[in-house]
């Protein structure tokens, strides 16, 4: 049985048209706030692969992710934030997650008093079109550098 790994999520900045996809959180301490989507890792998921599963499941939206914007990290746990490509799909709600799914203008998104603020940040990072491009090291392993790394 594949388990959720609760110390280890995603965010996805995804932009499109000048728009970025947000949903609408039912539960938690995001309730009834737009923020970007994401969530826990499966056992064995590399953090890219739970990006792309994560924003399809919350939204029916494909993506490419292009690189790691931002980390934040606790003693026991970490939250890894993608900027991805807009590949196919329309939003769609997931009523077991969100009660919307939306591409929204950035400005308004960046003015909009029930987007979070963590969101906001990352919206504006991920419009620095700066990201940390993934280094493929084999064996199931990852590495984000600033620097070209063989």
């Amino acid at each position: 049985m594949i388990m959720d790994n609760y110390s280890l999520s995603v965010g996805v900045i995804v932009i499109k048209d000048n728009k970025v996809l947000l949903v609408k959180h039912n539960y938690g301490s995001a309730n009834g706030k737009y923020l970007n989507p994401g969530g826990y890792l499966k056992d064995g998921e590399l953090p890219e692969e739970a990006a792309i599963r994560e924003v399809f499941e919350e939204t029916k939206v494909k993506i490419a992710p292009v690189g790691m914007i931002a980390l934040r990290c606790r003693s026991n746990e970490w939250y890894m934030v993608f900027k991805a490509n807009y590949v196919d799909g329309v939003p769609e709600t997931n009523p077991s997650e969100n009660s919307d799914a939306v591409f929204m203008d950035i400005a308004e998104a960046l003015a909009n008093p029930i987007v979070t603020d963590t969101a906001k940040s990352l919206i504006r990072a991920a419009a620095s079109n700066k990201t940390i491009p993934p280094v493929d090291c084999r064996k199931n392993r990852v590495l984000y550098s600033v620097d070209d790394i063989e």
